[in-house]
Parts: structure tokens; C-alpha cells; sequence
């Protein structure tokens, strides 16, 4: 039995070797068609380096693919003729005599390697532009005439690789340059489809499929992916195509929101896991991910609060350049009332070369007016109009603990020019009485109107609010403003943005005051047609 298990053994062993051999000997022939193919082509001399990727691929027929990409390269590239030395520059000039026996050739090389390897789509995704080039030199309407030599391959690339946009791409752009010439419509639209979701195609095509299908048709093959809609929401606001622009401006609110969810989401989970390690990589890459004014609700601002709360202990940033700092900033830009004043200390706390004044700002929100208030005595800069938020901000931290020795003594150190400011009157009339008090309040009055008139708008359509929460805490900001064609304006407070609308001739926009204190800067820019001609705003 022994000596017959050892004979079929042997006998496999060997069908085994004369199998590797066959194999090894078909892909030495293969090997030695792509030497030829690069030799006969100059390619050794033209694109040395692709010659030698092709050579180190560890099977013949996935070196047929660089010979492919080296002839469309060839096709739809460019080259310096003179930084090049004259023996190459000679090959460059002959290879422009030979290009459609090149892409023949690279057509029967790739055919070869899908007999090869079947189910590669890269083969076919190369063939299918191989064809496709093909037609395109001979004529445009060869392309529309031979659709099914580039189309069959590129959906058989697709069905093979369905994560594959860069085919998908391609096959979007065959379908635009024989829009009217080929009859596949759902296809077509499939096609597109698919292919906005590459945000190379959306940037290099989203104009034409807009012109040929129309915006409606254009925003609905969009997929709800942010870096996609936001080049298409660049390219119809740049049209000035109003309703489009809105339409995607909606969906793309919805996907980041959706986006920051998931974020925060995983987030809370490692915060829970208490996975200080998990922290220190996520919520960076969730700060990094995010431009956090791009969407400034109430919501949103409760979402950057909770990210900042759970930023664990890990190692120094540096000002202004970790994530960590532009966090900081934001929520002390008009925003510290939203979050937690310890973790705006700890932020500072995380972070080298901060400013004194930035540093001082976090230290009283967070509760420590007293280390706050050494950093304002100790720093070279003390009596500089830039201390004014800090200052404001460690007075009232004193005042909170009932300290109103010390908050009216740390106000002293306000710049002259910055007594007369909104917070700064504020947190005196808070830290005053009797008829102190009053006539900081009559001063106050003055400081806070009720009425702007048109011309207070700056010309980049900001306004300087002062908002009394004691008198204005249920009011509302009503701002009129005119547009002779439509236009899509943003708004909102401190370089944020809490909303969107359409502007069609005069309209009014009411913003309620609840919750806010001290000088706001409330701004509205037009993000799509226009002008907007922005009137009285009044707060009632």
C-alpha cells in the first residue's frame, strides 16, 4: 500500500512541476511581448521609470496593465521637450508618428492578460479606455459608432470592482461626449450616478453634466457625500443657479451633521470605554474632519461643547497649529457660555504658546479667576485693548464667587479705549451700585441700541450688536434686506453660520436674542446670485 501511496505522490509531484514549468514558460513569452512592446515603442528611453514597475510586477499580465497606463499616458499627457537631453527628445518625437500602432498593440497586450486573469477589472477597466481612445482618435463619432468596444469592458470592470470609481468615472465621461449619439439613457444616468461619487469626476465634470441634464437632474446623481457636494454646491453657487445651490446646500448640511453624529458617536463610546488612547487619536481626526463654524446651530455648538468636555490628558500642542487650539478659539470666540469653563482650561492647559490673554480668557472661564488674574499681572502686554475679553471674563468669574473687591479692582486694568464697550459696561454696572450703577446703566443704553440703521452694516455685511440679557433676553433680531434677483444668503453669529435661505426681493429675517449677552458680531453674506442690499435691523 505504502509503495503505491509514494508512486501517486511522485506522479503528482511531478504534473505539479510540469505545470509550474508551463506557467513559468507562458510568462516569460508574456514577459518577453511587454519588452518588445516597450522597446519598439522607446519607452526604456521615454518613461524608464514605468519600464521598471513593469518588470518587477510579479506576473506578466499585471505588467500589461502599466504598459496600458504608459500608452494612455503617452495619448493624453504632455512633456517638456526641452529639459530633456537629445536622444530622448529625439524618442519623444518619434513617438508621436506611432501612437495608433501603439494603442493597438496595448489593446492586444491587455487581452491577453484578461485571458490570463479574467477577473481583474483593472484589465478591463484598461481595455475599456484603450477602445475608447482608440475610437476617439479616428473620429467623435467612432466613439458614439463603437460605444459597446468601451462600454461592454467598463461595466464589466464595474461589476468586478464596484468600489472602483476611477472607471466609473471614465465611463460618466464616454456617456457626456456621446450624450445625444448613443440611446442607453438609464444606463447613462446609472452610469452618472455612480460616477459622482468621485470627486475628481465631480470637479472636472460636474459643469458639463449640469449643461447637458440639467441642474435638477445633476443634484439628484449626487450622492450625499460632503467633499462631493461641496465642490458641486462651489460650482452652482458660482453659476449663480440659485435654487440648485440651495437644494445641495440642504443636503450637505444634512450629511455633515450626520458625519459629526457619527463622529461624536464613537467618540462617547471611547470616552466610555474610558480609552484614553482611542481619544487622543479620534477626537483630533474629529476636529481636523470638521470646519467647526461651517454649521453653528444650537445644536452644533452642543456637539463641539461635548467634544471639548471629553478631550482626555495627552500630549502638548502647540498654539495655534493642534486641532486642540482651533477648538479653544472657537468656543471662546462668542461661544464659552456653551461649554463646560473646565474643559476650556484644560484646553489652554494642553497647549504650549498660547496667548497670555488667550490663556488668562480660558483659566477664568473654567473657574480659576485667581491664576487667570497672575497671568494678566505678570505679562509684558497688561494694559493692552487685547486683554479686554480676559478681563471681562475674570471679573465676572470674581463676581460669580461674590467677590466684588476684586472684580471691580482686575476691572482697573481695562484699557481707557475699552471702558466704554459693551462687556466691559456690562460687568462694571454688575460690579457697581447706587448711582454708580445708574449712570453705568444710562451708558449701557446708549451702547446697546434698539435701531441700526442700514449704514451700521460693514461692507462685508457684519453688524456689531451689544444684547443686554437683562432687557433683551426674549427679544428678536429683525433685519430687512432687498434683492433684485434671487440670491442664497448665509447667516450668523461670530465667523459661524446657523442658517441658509432664498432672498426673492424684499424679505425679513427675525433671529431670537435668547441666550445671548454682551457685543455680538451678527453677520449675512450672500453665497449665490445677489445683490442683497441689506436695510434696518432693529431689535424688538
Amino acid at each position: 500500500m505504502r509503495p503505491l501511496r509514494n508512486l501517486l505522490l511522485a506522479l503528482v509531484s511531478l504534473a505539479l512541476l510540469a505545470a509550474s514549468w508551463l506557467a513559468w514558460r507562458d510568462d516569460r513569452t508574456e514577459r518577453g511581448k511587454l519588452d518588445a512592446f516597450a522597446a519598439r515603442y522607446d519607452f526604456e528611453l521615454r518613461r524608464a521609470d514605468d519600464v521598471a514597475t513593469m518588470r518587477l510586477e510579479p506576473q506578466a499580465d499585471l505588467g500589461a496593465v502599466i504598459a496600458a497606463s504608459m500608452t494612455l499616458d503617452d495619448v493624453y499627457g504632455s512633456v517638456r521637450l526641452k529639459d530633456l537631453d537629445s536622444a530622448t527628445r529625439a524618442a519623444w518625437l518619434r513617438s508621436v508618428a506611432t501612437t495608433g500602432n501603439r494603442v493597438d498593440d496595448a489593446i492586444e497586450r491587455t487581452l491577453d492578460a484578461i485571458v490570463r486573469r479574467p477577473g481583474w477589472s483593472f484589465h478591463q477597466s484598461m481595455l475599456a479606455q484603450l477602445a475608447y481612445t482608440k475610437s476617439r482618435r479616428e473620429s467623435p463619432g467612432a466613439v458614439a459608432r463603437d460605444a459597446a468596444r468601451w462600454e461592454l469592458p467598463a461595466l464589466a470592470a464595474i461589476r468586478l470592482a464596484p468600489g472602483n470609481l476611477s472607471v466609473r468615472a471614465f465611463l460618466g465621461g464616454a456617456y457626456l461626449e456621446t450624450w445625444d449619439r448613443i440611446t442607453t439613457r438609464q444606463l447613462r444616468r446609472d452610469a452618472l450616478r455612480a460616477a459622482m461619487r468621485s470627486p475628481a469626476f465631480v470637479e472636472r465634470s460636474y459643469g458639463a453634466v449640469a449643461s447637458l441634464a440639467g441642474s435638477d437632474e445633476a443634484v439628484a446623481l449626487l450622492p450625499n457625500d460632503m467633499p462631493v457636494l461641496r465642490i458641486a454646491f462651489a460650482r452652482e453657487a458660482k453659476g449663480g443657479r440659485v435654487d440648485a445651490a440651495a437644494a445641495i446646500r440642504s443636503r450637505l448640511d444634512a450629511a455633515i451633521l450626520q458625519s459629526r453624529a457619527e463622529g461624536l458617536e464613537r467618540i462617547e463610546l471611547l470616552a466610555r470605554r474610558r480609552d484614553r488612547y482611542g481619544l487622543a487619536t479620534e477626537i483630533p481626526a474629529w476636529l481636523s474632519a470638521n470646519r467647526l463654524g461651517e454649521i453653528d446651530t444650537a445644536a452644533a455648538r452642543r456637539q463641539v461643547a461635548r467634544v471639548a468636555e471629553l478631550v482626555p490628558p495627552m500630549r502638548r500642542g502647540r498654539w495655534p497649529d493642534d486641532p486642540r487650539a482651533r477648538l479653544l478659539g472657537h468656543l471662546l470666540d462668542g461661544r464659552a457660555s456653551d461649554a463646560d469653563g473646565a474643559s476650556l482650561a484644560r484646553l489652554a492647559e494642553s497647549l504650549s504658546a498660547v496667548p497670555d490673554p488667550v490663556a488668562a480668557a480660558a483659566l477664568a472661564e473654567g473657574g480659576e479667576p485667581f491664576a487667570a488674574r497672575e497671568l494678566l499681572l505678570a505679562s509684558d502686554s497688561r494694559g493692552a485693548f487685547e486683554w479686554t475679553p480676559a478681563i471681562v471674563a475674570i471679573a465676572r468669574a470674581f463676581l460669580k464667587r461674590g467677590d466684588v473687591a476684586r472684580a471691580r479692582a482686575i476691572l482697573e486694568e481695562l484699557a481707557p479705549t475699552a471702558r466704554d464697550e459693551c462687556d466691559a459696561l456690562l460687568v462694571l454696572r454688575d460690579a457697581s451700585a447706587g448711582e454708580e450703577r445708574e449712570a453705568l446703566a444710562a451708558r449701557l443704553a446708549a451702547a446697546a441700541p434698539r435701531i441700526y440703521p442700514a449704514g451700521a452694516w460693514s461692507r462685508s455685511g457684519s453688524l456689531a450688536l451689544c444684547v443686554e440679557p437683562a432687557t433683551m433676553s426674549r427679544a428678536t433680531l429683525h433685519v430687512t434686506m432687498k434683492a433684485s434677483q434671487p440670491a442664497l444668503v448665509s447667516w450668523g453669529w461670530s465667523n459661524g453660520r446657523a442658517g441658509s435661505f432664498v432672498v426673492h426681493d424684499a424679505q425679513a429675517l427675525d433671529v431670537p436674542l435668547s441666550g445671548f449677552r454682551g457685543r455680538l458680531v451678527f453677520s449675512i453674506r450672500t453665497d449665490a446670485g445677489g445683490p442683497v442690499e441689506l436695510g434696518e435691523a432693529t431689535i424688538r
